[in-house]
């Protein structure tokens, strides 16, 4: 109520309301619906823009967006574990209290890790890669893991062969009856060794295999593991383990070789190989080289983004520009590897070095 006196001092009333009207952030961006999309696997981020009288704050009050993904100050980020599409609502709070929401969604694709390459072997040809380390790396542990398409029966073909002897070796490698086998060999004995019941007669498909040594493990079986397309193979004709804290021939400075036996020329390999990881230090599973497709179910690639140790080496056959070529490398940590092979639409391999 407002008073008013006039020199007689008279005075007259008059009464008045004061309405507040609250001033509510507003959105400047990112518009409300579809926000950049992105990929799993891969970090995510978004900025929020909100303005008020007063700072603002964000928050998640509804919707199915994935944990791993959330609000830090004024930016959406995090890393989708896998492709899907999610609705939410993003409100934007000032310091009074006062609020405005806004709707989104975001689409989230399949990582589409794609190989460009791969390297064809050809018996007839007598074609391998080779590689004698320079220093020794950990024998004891280390992982191996290629695609492959064979492209004949038999053959005793050598995915990694190495050792010093015919007695003391370490080898993956297919059986004449197209089983595979994972083999240390020391001193005329088994000190490890796996053979699949399965046999790997599709000379169409491509498969996928990861062999993860580990003699460190407290447990026998968990000292050696076989993988094939994802899922570990546990049907075995052979399953006999190394002893706790055996060495491998793998990583030492003897000559180690892909295609063929390492002692004495024999045994050359027809199929094709791409994307090899050799991880030394490490007993990898396959999640860290490979993920089931969401929408296919189907086994399929993905980049390694990890250490490779002191031995390690990732052969992704990309330039076929010369004789000898230098695979690129696809990530940071990844050691490219030197070999010579012969170019052509799908490069042949001829003898030489990866290192």
């Amino acid at each position: 109520m407002t008073l008013a006196k006039d020199v007689q001092n008279q005075n007259t009333s008059r009464a008045f309301s004061i309405t507040y009207i609250p001033t509510f952030p507003t959105w400047n961006s990112p518009n409300a619906g579809a926000l950049t999309s992105g990929i799993e696997g891969t970090s995510y981020t978004a900025n929020l823009n909100a303005t008020s009288n007063s700072g603002i704050t964000y928050s998640i009050p509804s919707g199915n967006l994935v944990a791993n993904i959330a609000i830090s100050g004024s930016t959406l980020t995090g890393t989708p574990p896998e492709a899907n599409t999610y609705y939410f609502t993003i409100r934007a709070t000032d310091a009074e209290g006062h609020s405005t929401d806004r709707n989104f969604n975001v689409n989230f694709s399949v990582n589409q890790y794609q190989i460009s390459r791969s390297l064809r072997f050809n018996s007839a040809d007598s074609a391998y890669l080779s590689r004698t380390p320079s220093s020794a790396g950990n024998r004891k542990t280390w992982t191996y893991s290629a695609w492959f398409k064979r492209t004949v029966s038999g053959n005793s073909m050598r995915l990694l062969s190495t050792g010093t002897d015919d007695n003391n070796t370490t080898e993956i490698y297919f059986l004449s009856g197209n089983n595979l086998d994972v083999l240390n060999y020391v001193g005329n004995a088994v000190s490890a060794r796996l053979t699949t019941n399965q046999v790997f007669r599709d000379f169409s498909a491509w498969q996928h295999i990861v062999v993860a040594f580990d003699t460190t493990q407290a447990t026998s079986s968990n000292r050696v593991k076989l993988y094939i397309n994802g899922s570990e193979v546990t049907s075995l004709s052979t399953a006999t383990y190394p002893t706790q804290n055996a060495d491998t021939f793998v990583n030492a400075t003897n000559l180690h070789t892909i295609g063929q036996y390492f002692n004495g020329g024999s045994y050359y390999a027809s199929m094709y190989l791409a994307d090899i990881n050799f991880v030394d230090g490490q007993a990898l599973t396959p999640s860290s080289v490979g993920q089931t497709n969401s929408t296919t179910g189907v086994w399929e690639p993905k980049g390694y983004s990890s250490s490779y140790g002191t031995n390690g080496f990732y052969l992704n056959f990309s330039d076929n520009s010369g004789t000898t070529s230098t695979p690129r490398p696809l990530a940071p940590k990844r050691r490219a590897a030197v070999m010579t092979m012969r170019p052509s639409p799908e490069p042949r391999s001829s003898t030489k070095s990866f290192a």
